[in-house]
């Protein structure tokens, strides 16, 4: 066997075909790549178009798995991205019959591979760990059939039997952040599954706005807004009820 080695920079190149070094190379980085560009990216997307606003913010995790998804995303769409300008690049320097180098590319390629997959590991990790944790998380509020509370917001689920026996399922958003209480209502009213809402005026509450979207009732108070499944039946005792409920 002979090998033959060189310390200087300016040696030959034994490939002398540059389209066939430019193919090999471009074959090589969509081969390693082709999992996270054409599967990973796909799901990524797919999952966070499933992630309501209420989930994500109301629970620290559901933040901590937004944030992973974009962080996610934006990685693989930076690789892409800089994958099509190398690729514009090399094939410019084909046409002018230019001599294309490799070496110095392929080892920042495979640092950027490094350091990406390193990333995406703690980045699914954590997304693995959030899910596990995440089963069935609720903070107890007392009375709240289910309650979640995250530092930007938090909501709990009860259910309450009005003066004339009819059961109402209530549910209170809370924010101490104007912009999160208006896109909470944003989300009621402009979801992609939402159908036509309607701004209704509910006397007693003494609310900033109130609509009526699908089955539920949404008043909008200071700081928190409260959905009720039934408000015809309310009677003004009711309401100081699940007031008081909902606010203490």
């Amino acid at each position: 066997m002979i090998i033959f080695v060189s310390e200087t920079e300016k040696t030959l190149p034994i490939e002398t075909d540059q389209k066939l070094k430019f193919k090999i190379i471009r074959n090589s980085i969509l081969k390693q790549n082709i999992l996270q560009w054409f599967v990973f990216l796909p799901i990524s997307i797919f999952m966070l178009s499933l992630e309501k606003f209420e989930s994500i913010v109301n629970d620290d995790l559901g933040i901590i798995n937004f944030m992973c998804l974009i962080i996610l995303i934006m990685v693989y769409i930076i690789q892409i991205v800089n994958f099509i300008f190398w690729l514009i690049k090399k094939v410019l320097k084909l046409k002018t019959n230019e001599s294309l180098r490799y070496t110095s590319k392929k080892r920042a390629i495979e640092i950027r591979l490094l350091l990406t997959n390193i990333i995406l590991f703690i980045i699914m990790s954590a997304l693995i760990i959030s899910f596990i944790l995440s089963y069935g998380h609720a903070d107890g509020i007392e009375g709240a059939r289910y309650s979640s509370k995250s530092f930007l917001a938090s909501s709990a689920s009860y259910d309450y039997l009005s003066e004339n026996g009819s059961e109402v399922d209530v549910h209170v958003f809370k924010s101490d952040y104007d912009f999160i209480i208006d896109q909470y209502i944003y989300s009621k009213t402009h979801s992609f599954f939402q159908e036509d809402y309607e701004t209704v005026n509910l006397p007693g509450w003494n609310s900033k706005s109130s609509f009526l979207a699908g089955f539920y009732y949404y008043i909008e108070f200071e700081n928190f807004v409260i959905s009720l499944s039934d408000n015809a039946s309310l009677t003004p005792n009711d309401i100081e009820q699940i007031k008081s409920l909902v606010t203490k």
